[in-house]
């Protein structure tokens, strides 16, 4: 049977390309385009800004002739703290050693967290073997091994201080607790050392946080593809 005249018509039209079909193709083609753009950027900048997260975070240590004298931006419990290790009596590094107030960690949980972030923050085989090597530490001249005390607590009924102690074995870290006489110089004890904290005095450089790095150029870009989408649309309703 011999197609008529209108079904050739027909079936030619249904052949012949569809301009607005090829609109929409390539519309969604760079939406496709601009989508793994955006994802691909955000996936940069993440891990960008993970890793300056990590190198904010990475206390600066004291080093002096080989001797860890101390550490700067020390994390502990949410805030920065800046260490010292010093010798010397309970009594004259913290200001008489005998109240609350003298103490920049006040309970057993506190100066457990500071006496952590040592030995996970600082006590390190790095730029030296502060780690491996107690001996490094101030105030420390055993190789076996360094407690560095962590006073929290004065005990009035028996003149003596609670510590934590982050004690740095050349293949072993712990956290001991104990107590001691206020008035005992560590200077005559070669494993033993104070550690002297105080609030951060050096706050690192500010740097924006990875998501909200994230969220504002996923935002730019979006608002950019909305921008050309228009333009795109607006084109095409004048064809």
């Amino acid at each position: 049977m011999t197609p008529s005249a209108n079904q050739i018509t027909t079936s030619q039209r249904v052949g012949e390309s569809d301009p607005c079909a090829f609109k929409i193709q390539r519309g969604t083609e760079t939406l496709q385009k601009l989508t793994s753009l955006v994802v691909a950027t955000v996936i940069g900048i993440t891990t960008v800004g993970l890793i300056a997260t990590q190198a904010r975070a990475a206390p600066i240590l004291d080093v002096v002739g080989g001797q860890l004298l101390g550490a700067r931006n020390v994390s502990i419990l949410g805030s920065l703290y800046d260490v010292e290790f010093k010798d010397g009596t309970c009594t004259d590094l913290f200001s008489g050693c005998d109240e609350a107030s003298d103490f920049t960690f006040t309970t057993r949980n506190g100066a457990t967290a500071a006496a952590e972030a040592l030995l996970e923050q600082v006590f390190l085989d790095g730029i030296d073997l502060f780690d491996t090597e107690p001996e490094l530490t101030v105030g420390c001249t055993s190789p076996l091994r360094c407690n560095t005390l962590v006073p929290y607590e004065f005990l009035a009924e028996n003149g003596l201080f609670d510590l934590a102690s982050a004690v740095n074995f050349p293949d072993l870290d712990e956290v001991r607790f104990g107590n001691g006489p206020t008035d005992t110089d560590l200077t005559l004890i070669p494993e033993l050392t104070f550690a002297v904290f105080s609030p951060a005095s050096l706050a690192p450089e500010s740097i924006p946080e990875p998501a909200s790095i994230t969220l504002l150029f996923a935002g730019l870009l979006a608002l950019t593809g909305l921008k050309r989408h228009r333009r795109s649309s607006r084109k095409d309703s004048t064809i």
